[in-house]
Order: structure tokens, then sequence, then C-alpha cells
């Protein structure tokens, strides 16, 4: 037979030394991949399980993140939807999920932005939670009329410099749709 020659060797040697010293970070969709709906996808759960499991016995070389496109709902309401499909809280923490919905609010927050938000009630929580950025932003809803606001409100509206707009159906009328162009247009001066 044939004798590895020491360059072949090394080489392996190098891939193993180099695989073992590897880091993975793992970013996991939420909807469609762990769950759809208030199901679990089949096997999910014992994945993150055993991710999970790897992870403890090797903390620096395993991160493990969770990602959602959502803009229908907050992260906690998100959170409340992986705790009923069986991924607890040793599996998922809230520090865990990051979604489209917390990169608007981050950039809002970040760039002191005042937004119209055309999204659902839930989604609208994630605003909601911090009283200065709250008090900048215009929280639409359904059962208000954009042309009959009082001076006050609208006075707020028209002072928006951006619009977040999400999953929403009953936000998406002309009339705010009207108005969220009118915004970005820079109609209201």
């Amino acid at each position: 037979g044939l004798l590895p020659n020491h360059d072949s060797l090394q080489t392996q040697r190098s891939r193993i030394a180099a695989m073992r010293s590897a880091r993975f970070n793992l970013l996991i969709d939420l909807n469609g991949t762990c769950h759809i709906g208030d199901t679990p996808t089949l096997g999910a759960v014992q994945a993150i399980q055993r991710l999970r499991a790897v992870q403890q016995q090797q903390p620096d070389r395993v991160k493990i993140r969770f990602c959602s496109n959502t803009s229908k709902e907050s992260s906690s309401s998100l959170l409340s939807r992986l705790r009923r499909v069986g991924l607890g809280v040793e599996l998922v923490g809230s520090s865990d999920v990051f979604t489209s919905l917390d990169a608007a609010y981050r950039l809002v927050a970040r760039q002191k932005l005042r937004p119209l938000l055309l999204l659902s009630q839930s989604a609208q929580t994630a605003f909601r939670g911090d009283d200065a950025l709250a008090r900048d932003c215009f929280f639409a809803h359904a059962d208000l009329d954009p042309e009959r606001l009082d001076a006050q409100n609208a006075a707020k509206l028209r002072s928006c410099d951006a619009v977040v707009l999400g999953l929403c159906p009953e936000l998406m009328t002309s009339k705010w749709l009207d108005e969220a162009f009118r915004l970005l247009a820079g109609e209201y001066d």
C-alpha cells in the first residue's frame, strides 16, 4: 500500500486544528423554520435543544440568534408564540430574537426620527415602551381618520419626518397611504 506523504498529513492536521478552533454563528429564521403559526415545525424543538447543548459545551465557539422579518407583531408577542410551540426561555431568550421591527425601532431611536407608524397595535407596542420616543411617534389606528384630526393631532401628524410601514391591512387605506406619501414627499414642510 501507499503511505500518505508528509505534506498531506500536515494539511490534514491543519484542517482538523482549524475546525477545532472555528467559531459558528447561527442565525435561524423563526417562522417557517421553527414554527408555522402556533405549530412547531417537525424536529425544530429537538434541533434547537441539540444546538443549545453544543453551545453549553463550547460557549466561545457557538453563538445562536433567531430572526424574523415579521412586522405585524412585537418581539414580546413573538416570544409568547415561541413559548406556545415549546421553545422555552432556556431555548430562545428575549435577547436571542431580532426582528425587522426591532431594526426599525433602533433606527428611529438612533436617528431621533418622528415617524408615522402604520403598524398593527401589537407592533406599535415596540415604540410605546420608550416614553421619550413614543412622544415623537404618531400612532395610527383604523378608527382614526387622518382627514378629521383635531388641530393638535393634525400638527403632530404633519410634523412626522418618517413612516414605518408594516403588515397591517386595516391601515392600508387610501387615506393613510396618502398621508404617508405627503409626509415622505415633504408636502407639509
